[in-house]
């Protein structure tokens, strides 16, 4: 089965994780949040699904287009 990915839309730095690796999430709801220019952007599930793997960490720096996590769609 295929996975979708959650790729970062801006660089910053990761400053909240919002779920982890098995937690099902619904379209749109947050993933993690990344602040950039001194805002804080919600990188947002594009399907539900359930994250099967999340490589985004509290604290890390990450450039535009980082795969945050990968989402197995219903």
């Amino acid at each position: 089965m295929s996975h979708t990915e959650l790729r970062a839309g801006i660089s910053g730095t990761v400053i909240e994780v919002v779920c982890e690796k098995g937690t099902r999430v619904e379209e749109g709801d947050p993933v993690v949040f990344i602040e950039a220019m001194k805002m804080e952007m919600p990188e947002v599930a594009p399907c539900s699904g359930e994250v099967v793997e999340l490589f985004a960490t509290k604290g890390q720096v990450v450039p535009q287009d980082f795969v945050i996590a990968l989402i197995r769609p219903d």
